[in-house]
């Protein structure tokens, strides 16, 4: 006979919006998996959206999160990165590549990443992580519109990591003046 202990430590509870990070976090008691709410987000230019919290050591550990979407038809293939989960601990980030709209075709997602498996990018320190996201892939044309135009300092390094990740080098210029 087999015990099983559950050994859960919840890192947010989506019962409120704080720590939320993303484009316009609100508390939604009608669409939700556990507990009395869920956290919704406006997903439009910034298509970063996730949950900061103390920092804490997830060495061994595994996180857990239920996703869903409306608007999953937009999103890229899975192997493109289409919904991916990051954490950051330690000023470094690790991405899993979780579905895709090749692969995800809405409802709930119960999502679980063992924080110890190879990330499918970057890296992290396990044993301070402050934030876990999903972020669905943002074309390079809006994160370089962000870059150019956004007004959030944190967000543009948001855009600036991804275009990096992928590959894609930054070369900056002075604007011109307009005439």
């Amino acid at each position: 006979m087999a015990t099983i202990v559950a050994n859960i430590t919840p890192l947010h509870t989506a019962e409120s919006v704080t720590g939320a990070v993303g484009n316009k976090p609100v508390l939604d008691n009608e669409i939700f998996k556990q507990g009395s709410n869920s956290i919704g987000f406006t997903v439009t230019q910034n298509k970063v959206s996730g949950l900061s919290f103390a920092s804490v050591d997830l060495t061994g550990e595994h996180v857990r999160l239920w996703y869903t979407s409306t608007t999953f038809p937009n999103m890229d293939i899975k192997a493109n990165g289409g919904l991916r989960f990051y954490i950051k601990g330690g000023g470094t980030t690790a991405y899993w590549n979780i579905a895709g709209k090749d692969t995800y075709f809405g409802g709930w997602l119960n999502i679980v990443v063992d924080v110890d498996s190879t990330p499918d990018s970057g890296s992290f320190t396990k044993t301070a992580v402050t934030e876990h996201y999903y972020i669905r892939n943002t074309p390079k044309e809006e994160l370089i519109e962000y870059l150019n135009n956004g007004q959030k300092p944190k967000v543009k390094q948001k855009c600036s990591n991804e275009l990096v990740r992928r590959g894609i080098e930054i070369v900056w210029k002075d604007k011109e003046p307009d005439s």
